[in-house]
């Protein structure tokens, strides 16, 4: 049997590190093989922990992002061996991504050894998956010129995909299409006397700390339609007592009544559960519309000195049921969250470190950092020498430098992937509605009319059906359950 695993990332280190060990436990290697496709010599990195930015730090305590399911901690205990120093600062520090980058390349390192020495055969191919077929129970994967790979099963841990919006301004050179890497930006912003970033969240954040860490002195401008950043993340965040918002209060709505709850159930006793904790809320400031950048974010840092405001913290306790209560919503209620909810769930649930908070209160204060709600579309002027905006209000401004922070797109046809756009045309996926592809929230199989029974998806091409697909910790449990279904799926065969 042979597995092709495409993608190098932390979701391709997460699924082979998981199939050695099954593989390994069932004694089937003699006759399984694993095939890794990887376009970059190292594995684990990708793009978001490749950087060797200073600023750009993981948003999740290092306790939850160990790369094997029943392990959060291991990160911890590997930073502990490996960099002592670092791990004795960790509660008031937020770990640099390069060091979980390293950690991801030596997690595959070291279990690429272990399978050699258990006689599994892996073969690495540093070339990208452009085309995948699939005709009579086998996938066929071509890549590099015009080689070709037959495989029996399928992963797809394509990693965080760029959007495909803006290509009109992909020919100029003062255009960079996304946040990350950061060695592009630092050269095009030397000359550089403005800069706009499409994009306030966290991607935008990160181009904000690749200019400032590398002296960038002019002015910058963020931009998105709500113009809000997200909440400011403590050090250690205080407890949240759920009372209303629990898996055992839904699921008894759903035995009794029969019926999937309603988002605006959901809501409400979301609302009573931060009513419960903080009778004092004030509910205006939290509606932040009508507020400008720097008077939300020093009163987030005062809450975040405080262990974090009831709407953060409660975002935050969700986090281990918050896709069990998703995959209980109809998908009419899915795309009504979006609509309605997702901003306010984003700034909440995505809260940037408490370190680049800081970093940008001071920035907001010296007038250097704008953040402007903007719904108009950017265009190049000047003849692709600069680049033009207008706010809600009217206003025009017009920068040297413009950078694609706008996040991941949710819906596959927006995204920036070939391989993906020919599985689209042949229907081996099919989008979902609320984002991603259709597929089977237990085992991840592509539920596509001719995806076969052996592909399988991960990461942030399930974005609509799953809800934490951002979050190296979900993408870890939920590849546990598919690697245990394709070992199955083996021992039965």
């Amino acid at each position: 049997m042979k597995i092709a695993i495409i993608g190098g990332g932390a979701c391709g280190v997460a699924a082979f590190v998981d199939l050695v060990v099954r593989i390994c436990e069932e004694s089937i290697q003699d006759n399984t093989e694993l095939v890794w496709f990887e376009k970059k010599k190292e594995l684990g990195y990708g793009l978001a922990f490749g950087t060797d930015q200073k600023g750009h730090i993981l948003n999740t305590e290092t306790n939850l992002m160990g790369i094997f399911s029943h392990e959060p901690g291991h990160f911890s205990e590997w930073i502990k061996e490996r960099y002592p120093k670092l791990y004795e600062q960790n509660e008031k520090v937020f770990t640099p991504r390069k060091v979980y980058g390293e950690y991801l390349s030596d997690m595959a390192s070291l279990f690429i050894k272990k399978a050699k020495k258990e006689k599994l055969s892996v073969s690495r191919i540093e070339e990208e998956v452009c085309e995948l077929d699939y005709t009579d129970g086998i996938y066929e994967l071509s890549y590099g010129e015009s080689e070709k790979l037959c495989a029996d099963y399928v992963i797809l841990a394509l990693g965080t995909p760029s959007p495909n919006t803006y290509e009109e301004l992909m020919p100029y050179n003062k255009y960079y299409h996304s946040p990350w890497p950061g060695d592009p930006i630092v050269e095009k912003s030397k000359d550089a006397g403005t800069v706009g970033i499409m994009g306030t969240s966290l991607s935008g954040i990160d181009s904000v700390m690749t200019l400032m860490d590398n002296g960038f002195d002019g002015k910058i401008y963020m931009f998105s339609p709500d113009g809000l950043l997200p909440k400011v993340q403590p050090y250690e965040t205080k407890p949240f007592n759920r009372k209303c918002l629990t898996l055992p209060n839904v699921h008894e709505y759903r035995r009794n009544a029969l019926k999937k709850p309603s988002l605006k159930q959901l809501y409400w006793l979301f609302i009573k559960d931060v009513k419960l904790d903080c009778p004092d809320m004030d509910w205006q400031i939290e509606r932040r519309f009508g507020y400008d950048a720097l008077t939300l974010l020093e009163k987030d840092l005062e809450w975040a000195e405080k262990g974090g405001d009831p709407l953060l913290r409660m975002a935050y306790a969700l986090r281990h049921d918050a896709s069990t209560l998703w995959s209980w919503l109809s998908e009419e209620d899915k795309l009504h969250f979006h609509q309605w909810l997702g901003i306010h769930w984003g700034i909440n649930r995505h809260a940037m470190p408490i370190q680049n908070a800081e970093k940008l209160q001071k920035l907001l204060k010296s007038g250097k950092l704008k953040v402007v709600s903007c719904v108009s579309k950017a265009k190049a002027v000047r003849d692709g020498e600069a680049f033009e905006l207008k706010s809600d209000a009217g206003q025009k401004f017009e920068m040297d430098l413009l950078i694609n922070a706008t996040g991941s797109p949710s819906g596959l046809e927006q995204m920036d992937l070939k391989l993906v756009n020919g599985m689209l045309q042949k229907k081996m996926l099919l989008p979902y509605k609320a984002g991603g592809a259709v597929i089977s929230s237990k085992t991840m199989q592509s539920m596509a009319p001719q995806a076969g029974s052996d592909l399988y998806v991960t990461g942030h091409l399930a974005n609509g059906m799953l809800m934490d697909v951002n979050a190296v910790w979900f993408n870890v449990q939920m590849i546990s359950k598919m690697t245990e279904e394709i070992v199955c799926r083996m021992l039965g065969s």
